[in-house]
Parts: structure tokens; sequence; C-alpha cells
């Protein structure tokens, strides 16, 4: 009979004297081995994962000690100790019905969704404040936005307290969109911040941006670019910016509308969209 690792071998004589054994059960070598490997992988695998985490978390510590590093260096420099006054409008109520009343004409007109004619939608620089703190009650009092001959303002005070450095300091800035006529016009956003008493401002962004808009058809390009007091060359904006048209991608959909607008005019205290619907309202 062949011997069997797994069991003990008993004699003839205890079994015929009665005493009882037991048999003990002998893991084979095969399923050990396979036991301590399965041991092994998994603690590699627990090792790997605590390696892992260990890492993120040294990972998340330096970005954010980063984070925090540089923005206590560069916030200071980019804002100011003390915020804009800028007016607060808010609109009467039959001032706001009326606004309402035109805007709406005007959605539907554009949308296609009224037969009623529509020659131009005009908006007074009280009117535009006045939406700002009524549409965003977040923006009341930190935009102003005023009109002069063909060229809208917005100046901008923001408190940057939630930016490391920025406690008790504010980013101002202003916005500018100006009109050359009614179908082809630049628009300009500059942001300029820093202690403007002491050293001047600090075009954190300057872009110049030539639209063209006729029979529906936009054409935007961007003719001059400044970030961080770096200005973009004309060798590099005419590499870079040329050739491409940044409204190339609009959906039909989008050229359906544009087609109702055939320009706007600004001056006067007013912003006039114009229609290319030739009845008046």
């Amino acid at each position: 009979m062949p011997n069997d690792a797994k069991y003990e071998m008993v004699s003839g004589v205890d079994v015929m004297s009665g005493d009882v054994v037991t048999a003990v059960h002998v893991r084979s070598e095969k399923k050990s081995m396979a036991g301590r490997v399965c041991k092994c992988c998994g603690f590699l695998s627990i090792a790997v994962i605590l390696l892992f985490l260990i890492l993120a978390a040294i990972v998340c510590h330096g970005g954010v000690h980063l984070y925090h590093k540089v923005g206590s260096v560069v916030i200071p420099k980019l804002t100011v100790d003390a915020p804009l006054d800028l007016p607060t409008v808010l609109l009467t109520r039959s001032e706001r019905k009326d606004l309402e009343k035109r805007l709406d004409h005007f959605h539907d007109f554009f949308h296609g969704r009224s037969s009623n004619k529509l020659k131009k939608l005009v908006l007074t620089e009280r009117e535009l404040n006045g939406l700002i703190c009524s549409e965003k009650e977040e923006m009341c009092g930190h935009v102003y936005a005023t009109i002069s001959e063909n060229k809208v303002s917005a100046d901008f005070s923001f408190p940057a307290g939630d930016m490391p450095g920025g406690e008790g300091r504010f980013y101002v800035g202003t916005k500018s969109l100006m009109i050359q006529d009614e179908a082809y016009y630049n628009f300009q956003s500059k942001i300029t911040t820093g202690d403007i008493a002491s050293w001047g401002e600090f075009p954190l962004a300057n872009m110049t941006v030539h639209m063209n808009l006729q029979d529906g058809d936009l054409d935007v390009r961007i003719t001059s670019a400044e970030v961080f007091g770096w200005m973009a060359t004309d060798r590099f904006v005419h590499t870079f910016f040329d050739d491409t048209n940044w409204a190339s991608n609009m959906d039909a959909h989008a050229k359906k509308h544009m087609q109702h607008i055939k320009g706007v005019t600004i001056g006067h205290g007013k912003i006039v969209l114009h229609s290319n619907d030739a009845t008046d309202e």
C-alpha cells in the first residue's frame, strides 16, 4: 500500500486493542507553497497601495505648498490694498418692467419666435448698469460700465481674499469694447492691476480682437496680445493668429440667428443693436 503523506500510519496492534487513534492531517508541500505565494502577493499589493498613497500625499502637499508660496509672492503684486469706489445703479420697478419688455421682444425676434418687426434695441448706460445689479447681484457694486463715443468700458473691483496672499487686497481693472462702425469693430479686453500710484499700471492681459459682421457671417481675428507685460510681436501674431477665424466653428443655428443682426453703434450714452429688418418697432 503506498504511503500517503496526508495520514499517519497506525499499527495493527493498536487497532486490535481498541485504541482510537486520530489521524493527523498534514498539509501537502504544494498547497503550502501556494499559500505562501498568495500571502506574499497580498503583502506586496498592500505595500504598493500604501506607497502610492504616500506619494500622492507628498505630491498633493507639495502642490498646495507651491500654490500658496507662489500666490503669496505674486498676488500682492497684482492687487491693490483698496477697492474702487464704484456706483451702484438700482432701476425702479417701472424701469425694470419697460426694459424687460424690450429685452423679451428682442429675444423672441432674434430666435425667430415673433412675427413682430424690430429695427433696433437700445440700452442706456443706466439700464446697462441696472441690468448688472438685477441679473448678477454679486456683481452689484463691483462692476460699473460707462458709454462714450464708440466705446464701452467696464471698471471692476473684486476682493482677492480667496487667493493666497490676497487677504485685504483687491483685483481692479478695466475692460473695454471699441466700435469703428456698425459691422466692423475692435474688441479690446484690458486688465490692469498693481499699485498704480506707486509704479503704474501692470497689463495683466490686453488683447485686441478684430470683428467683422457681414450678412450674419462673423469673422473674428486676434490682432494683438499682451500677457503679464509681454507683448506678442507682429511675427508671433502673424504666425499663430492671422489665418485663424475664431468664429469659424459657429454652428448653423447660431449663424441663422446672427443673420438678424446688422451691427452695433455706441455713443451718446447708448448702445444700439441694429437689426436687418427695415421696419420700425
